[in-house]
């Protein structure tokens, strides 16, 4: 079950509801769940964080933390980072990566929270998430270091095969 939440009443609401269910669940945005970080370890609730730099298009967003990664982190609750593409273009995932180190994340963690992590936790570790014999041969080649603002894209590959990507991201 994924539960879509920004508000710290919405999270305690899912809380409650999961508290007997046996369900399995994630917390998707979570915008506020910084204030509820015990009750959320103590759920064993997942949250994927983000996005972070979208203006505040809803009043449930009206009270973001920045470094709710690092809040995570630091409170023993599973993280992972999210663009919430289509709403904001795909760029976004690697704008909360960025964020997410400058608030505190170690730089690998941050990178695992996009790639092995987040497989681990869709269940396509298999799959994908890293670099390895018998995976999908799924590869980003970058201008710069991926932890660099002035960073773009150069080069996609999808199972082994070049694609065509939009120069803007």
């Amino acid at each position: 079950l994924r539960i879509h939440a920004h508000r710290e009443a919405d999270i305690r609401g899912a809380l409650e509801a999961l508290r007997d269910s046996g369900w399995q669940a994630s917390l998707e945005h979570g915008t506020e769940s910084w204030r509820l970080l015990s009750e959320i370890r103590e759920a064993r609730l997942p949250v994927v964080a983000g996005p972070f730099f979208v203006g505040r298009p809803k009043e449930e967003m009206c009270r973001p933390a920045r470094d709710l990664p690092r809040l995570l982190e630091e409170g023993g609750i599973p993280a992972y980072l999210m663009s919430d593409y289509p709403s904001n273009p795909p760029d976004m995932l690697r704008i909360a990566l960025l964020e997410a180190i400058r608030q505190g994340v170690g730089k690998e963690a941050a990178l695992a929270m996009v790639t092995t992590r987040a497989a681990s936790f869709l269940g396509v570790e298999d799959r994908v998430g890293s670099l390895e014999p018998g995976k999908d041969a799924d590869l980003v080649i970058h201008s710069h270091g991926p932890f660099q603002y002035e960073n773009h894209i150069r080069q996609v590959f999808i199972e082994g095969e070049m694609v065509a990507w939009a120069k803007g991201y």
